[in-house]
C-alpha cells in the first residue's frame, strides 16, 4: 500500500537525492502505476525490466526467453486448479495458488508438473509464498538492478539500498550489528521506504533523520 504521505516522502527525496528508484518483484508498469510518483525510476519483475515513457521494456539479455515464457504460460493453464491463476508478466511468469481450496496440495500436486516444464523451456523455478514463479535462467534480480542503477549515474555517491519492508528492516538492523529490528527501523522502513526499494546515500539512524530527510533538514542525518 502507497498513501499519499508515501508519495509525499518519495516526491521530497527525489529533490534531495541523486537517485530515488522503486525495485519490485511486481511488473515495472504495476509498480510506476501504484507509486504513482512522476519521474520515479522503476524497476520491476525482480530486475528483469524497467518502466520508460514508452512502457514497461524487458532486459536485453531476457527477450530471447519470452517466447518459452508464452509456450509454458499455454502448457500451464490446462492444469490449473479452480482457485489458482497465472500471471503473464512477460520476462516472468507467476502461477498463484494462494485461493485454491486446499493451497498446499495444490501445490504438491501441481510442482512436479511445472518444475518439468520449467526444465523443457530453459526456465528456472522459483518458490515464492504461495506462489511459483518462472524466470530466464540469467543472474538478474534485485540486486543486481541496484547496482545498474549505481553506475553509471551515481557511480559512488550511492553507499546503501533498501527493498520493501523486510529487506530494509534487515538493511538497518545489519547497520547497527544486530538482526533483531527495533521501534526506529520500523519506522524507517514504513515511513521513507514506502515498502519499496529507496536508494539512499548514508544509513538513517531513527525515525527522526527520515522526518528531517523528507523536510529536507540535513542538519541530523549521518
Amino acid at each position: 500500500l502507497v498513501t499519499a504521505g508515501s508519495r509525499q516522502a518519495l516526491v521530497r527525496l527525489q529533490s534531495l537525492l541523486p537517485l530515488v528508484a522503486v525495485v519490485s518483484g511486481r511488473g515495472a508498469a504495476d509498480v510506476y502505476d501504484r507509486v504513482n510518483v512522476p519521474g520515479l525510476i522503476a524497476i520491476g519483475n525482480h530486475g528483469f525490466e524497467r518502466w520508460t515513457p514508452a512502457g514497461a521494456v524487458a532486459d536485453p539479455a531476457a527477450e530471447p526467453y519470452l517466447p518459452a515464457l508464452q509456450t509454458a504460460v499455454a502448457q500451464i493453464e490446462p492444469l490449473l486448479e479452480p482457485g489458482m491463476s497465472i500471471e503473464d508478466k512477460g520476462p516472468t511468469l507467476s502461477i498463484h495458488y494462494r485461493r485454491a481450496a486446499d493451497p498446499k496440495a495444490a501445490a504438491v500436486h501441481l510442482q512436479p508438473a511445472v518444475e518439468a516444464i520449467a526444465t523443457e523451456q530453459g526456465l528456472r523455478l522459483y518458490h515464492g509464498r504461495m506462489v511459483f514463479e518462472l524466470r530466464p535462467p540469467l543472474t538478474l534480480n534485485k540486486g543486481t538492478a541496484f547496482t545498474a542503477l549505481k553506475s553509471p549515474r551515481t557511480p559512488s555517491s550511492v553507499d546503501r539500498f533498501a527493498s520493501g519492508r523486510k529487506t530494509a528492516r534487515r538493511w538497518a538492523a545489519r547497520q547497527r550489528g544486530s538482526r533483531r529490528p527495533s521501534r526506529c527501523t520500523r519506522a524507517l522502513s514504513a515511513r521513507a521506504l514506502v515498502a519499496h526499494a529507496v536508494v539512499v546515500r548514508k544509513p538513517l539512524r531513527g525515525p527522526d533523520q527520515v522526518r528531517a530527510l523528507c523536510r529536507g533538514e540535513r542538519e541530523g542525518a549521518p
